[in-house]
C-alpha cells in the first residue's frame, strides 16, 4: 500500500459543526484567526490543530475537544482536560508560526493598499509573540522560522516609519531586522538592512555612519557587496515612490551608471 493510498482520519464532526452553522472554511478561519488552508487540513485529516487552536474551536462551538473530534477519547483518563504531549506542543508552535506568517502577509497587503496604520498595529502586536518563540526552548527549525518572520516584521515596520518620515523609529526597526538576519546567518538579508540603515542615516545627514554601514557590507561581501548595496537600495526606493510625492532622487546602480555614461 502506497503512502497516498493510506486512508486519512477525516474530521467529519468539525466539518458538520461548521456546515450546520452555514459557515464556509474561510469564515471559520476568520472567526478563530487562522488561515483557510489550515481549516482544510484539519477537516481532511492531514493534521490536527494544536492546543492553541483547539481552545479557540472549543470556545466557538461550545464543545470540548473530544466532541469536536480534535482528539481521541482517552481511556482511564483522570481528567477530561487532555495533557499536552510533546507532539501537541510542536503542533501548537507550528500553528502559531503559520498564523504569524499569515498576519505578516496581510500586513504587507495592507501597506500596499495604503493602510499603514492598520499594518503597523497588527505587526506590533505580533512581534512579542514571535520573539518569545525565537528565543524559546523549541526545535531549531521553529526558532529559525520565528527569527525569519521577525526580520520580515521589523522590515515592514521600518518601511512604514520611513514613509511617515519617522526616521529614528525606522532606524530602530531596520537595526533589529539586521540583528536577526545576522543571527540566522543570512548574508543577503544582513547586507540589505545594512544598506537600508545607511539610507536612513543619509536622510538624517549622518553621512559618516552611513558610509560606515556601506563599508561593512563591502567587507562582508568583498566581491559583490557594493553592487548588492546599490541594487537593494534601488529596489527599495522604487517601492517607496508610490507614497512619496514629487520627483524621486536620481538613483542608479554602478552598472546602470556605466551604461549611461557609455
Amino acid at each position: 500500500m502506497t503512502k497516498d493510498s493510506v486512508p486519512k482520519n477525516t474530521n467529519d464532526i468539525l466539518r458538520y459543526e461548521r456546515e450546520k452553522r452555514g459557515w464556509s472554511q474561510n469564515r471559520l478561519a476568520e472567526l478563530i484567526g487562522a488561515d483557510t488552508s489550515m481549516i482544510s487540513r484539519w477537516e481532511c485529516g492531514d493534521r490536527k490543530p494544536g492546543h492553541f487552536y483547539q481552545e479557540k474551536l472549543c470556545d466557538l462551538f461550545g464543545k470540548d475537544a473530544v466532541e469536536l473530534g480534535l482528539i481521541e477519547q482517552r481511556k482511564n483518563a483522570e481528567s477530561t482536560q487532555p495533557s499536552l504531549t510533546s507532539l501537541e506542543v510542536h503542533e501548537e508552535v507550528e500553528d502559531k508560526l503559520d498564523h504569524a506568517e499569515s498576519l505578516i502577509d496581510l500586513a504587507w497587503e495592507a501597506w500596499f493598499a495604503s493602510r499603514p496604520k492598520e499594518a503597523a498595529r497588527s505587526v506590533n502586536r505580533l512581534l512579542p509573540r514571535l520573539e518569545k518563540i525565537a528565543y524559546g526552548l523549541y526545535q531549531p527549525s521553529y526558532t529559525l522560522r520565528a527569527k525569519e518572520l521577525t526580520v520580515r516584521a521589523h522590515g515592514l515596520l521600518g518601511t512604514i516609519c520611513l514613509d511617515a518620515l519617522q526616521n529614528d523609529t525606522s532606524l530602530f526597526h531596520y537595526m533589529q531586522a539586521h540583528r536577526f538576519a545576522e543571527e540566522i546567518h543570512d548574508v543577503n538579508l544582513a547586507a540589505t538592512y545594512l544598506c537600508l540603515i545607511g539610507d536612513v542615516l543619509r536622510r538624517q545627514n549622518d553621512h559618516g555612519f552611513s558610509h560606515t554601514s556601506m563599508a561593512r557590507t563591502v567587507r562582508n561581501q568583498p566581491s559583490t557587496g557594493m553592487l548588492r548595496c546599490w541594487q537593494h537600495l534601488h529596489r527599495h526606493r522604487i517601492s517607496m515612490q508610490r507614497v512619496h510625492h514629487g520627483i524621486p532622487m536620481p538613483f542608479t546602480t554602478p552598472n546602470e551608471s556605466s551604461a549611461q555614461t557609455s
